[in-house]
């Protein structure tokens, strides 16, 4: 709704009325997974819905039929100011958001799973090593930290790498009805975090 409107006000009263026409109709009913990805479904609602908006604006002017609740966009004005700068349009913020929502998902799953005292401490030294961005010195100086050898933390760090890849694909699969929409999924994440 930012990309579409330079007036903060009137992205946020875009964005209410978006999720209120959505849920008033009962949109989410309708919904048939064979026929395309929710994110598709979400941002051709939101264009159409934008579309709406300006024909009404331009034909009367706003009156005061319908309540507005209002929500705090604070917060997500201020992530979204810079991210609109960077981004080359609404669509690709959005899968780039759906991306990082699904990584954040994944490794909230994958920190739960290492809750107890004794596997935190290891989760905690090498999850930002996940990536593969560890070199011999960083996993010498985790296992300093844990007292352990540097061959049993590039162990449990390659047992974590192999759950953390494991549990996405379970987040990417909730997703999809087949294998071939789940490999198109796979290639959307990565594409959509290749713009980062």
């Amino acid at each position: 709704m930012r990309r579409q409107t330079a007036n903060v006000h009137t992205a946020q009263d875009w964005t209410q009325g978006f999720f209120a026409s959505l849920l008033s109709r009962e949109a989410f009913d309708q919904v048939d997974p064979s026929r395309g990805r929710l994110r598709s479904f979400l941002l051709a609602a939101a264009r159409h819905f934008v579309s709406n908006e300006r024909d009404r604006e331009r034909a009367q002017i706003r009156g005061g039929q319908n309540v507005i609740q209002s929500l705090n966009f604070e917060q997500a004005e201020r992530i979204l100011s810079n991210d609109l700068a960077r981004e080359p349009s609404a669509e690709s913020l959005f899968e780039r958001q759906w991306a990082l929502a699904v990584l954040s998902r994944t490794m909230d799953r994958l920190r739960g799973e290492h809750d107890a005292p004794d596997k935190r401490q290891f989760f905690d030294s090498v999850a930002g090593h996940l990536s593969g961005a560890e070199t011999e010195s960083s996993l010498q100086e985790v296992a300093a930290l844990l007292h352990m050898s540097p061959e049993s933390v590039r162990v449990g760090l390659h047992r974590l790498r192999k759950r953390y890849r494991r549990i996405l694909r379970e987040e990417i699969a909730q997703t999809t009805l087949s294998p071939d929409q789940f490999d198109d999924e796979i290639r959307q994440l990565f594409n959509a975090l290749s713009l980062t």
